[in-house]
C-alpha cells in the first residue's frame, strides 16, 4: 500500500499503514554569519567525529548509528542561549542539556560504547536568542531516509520505532520577519 498526503500551509501530512508523520518542507534561511555552532556525534564502531560547523552533515550518511551529539559555539560566533535533548533506544528521552554562554561548550548527550541509537533529537533557543534567531535541525533515519526540517523545539526523528540517526546537520539563523 502507497503513501496519500495533503500539503497543509508548509507542512506535508503522510499516512501508510500503521503509522503517520509529518515534516516541514519549507527551504530554511541561509546559516547566520554572526552566531555559529559547530557540533560533533559519536558513532557506533567509530567513536566522536571532529567537530564540523553549521550546516554540514555530522555522521555517515547510511551506515552506523550516532549513540550521542555534543554542540558548541562557534569560536568568533556572538553568544549563544541554546538547549537540547535527545530520545535514546532503550533509554527513553534524556534531560535538556544547556550550551553555557561562558564557556560556549555544551554537555555530551547520549550514550559511548553502549550501542544505543539516538532516534530523536530537540533543540532550542533561550533567552534573548530565542526572540531573534531560529535554529534548525535535520537527520538521515534508519530505513526512512532524509527527515524535513525541524525547528526551535520541534522533535527532529522517531520516538520508540528503532530507527536510529546516521548523521545530522543543525544551523543558527537570524529571523526573517514570518
Amino acid at each position: 500500500m502507497g503513501l496519500t498526503g495533503e500539503v497543509r500551509s508548509k507542512l506535508i501530512v503522510a499516512v501508510e499503514p500503521a503509522r503517520a508523520f509529518a515534516a516541514w518542507v519549507s527551504t530554511p534561511p541561509e546559516p547566520s554569519r554572526e552566531y555559529g555552532l559547530e557540533y560533533m556525534v559519536h558513532e557506533a564502531y567509530q567513536g566522536d567525529s571532529g567537530f564540523v560547523a553549521q550546516p554540514e552533515w555530522a555522521g555517515q550518511a547510511h551506515s552506523l548509528f550516532i549513540q550521542g551529539l555534543q554542540l558548541r559555539s562557534r569560536a568568533e560566533s556572538k553568544p549563544l542561549g541554546l538547549r537540547y535533548k535527545a530520545w535514546l533506544e532503550e533509554v527513553g528521552e534524556t534531560p535538556w542539556y544547556s550550551l553555557p554562554i561562558a564557556t560556549g561548550l555544551g554537555p555530551f548527550c547520549g550514550t559511548r560504547g553502549q550501542h544505543r541509537r539516538l532516534e530523536a533529537l530537540w533543540i532550542e533557543l533561550t533567552g534573548e536568542s530565542a526572540d531573534r534567531l531560529d535554529v534548525y535541525y535535520s537527520a538521515r533515519l534508519q530505513h526512512t531516509g532524509l527527515t524535513g526540517w525541524s525547528r526551535n523545539g520541534q522533535m527532529c526523528g522517531t520516538q520508540g520505532e528503532s530507527r536510529g540517526m546516521h548523521s545530522l546537520r543543525i544551523f543558527v539563523s537570524e529571523r526573517t520577519g514570518e
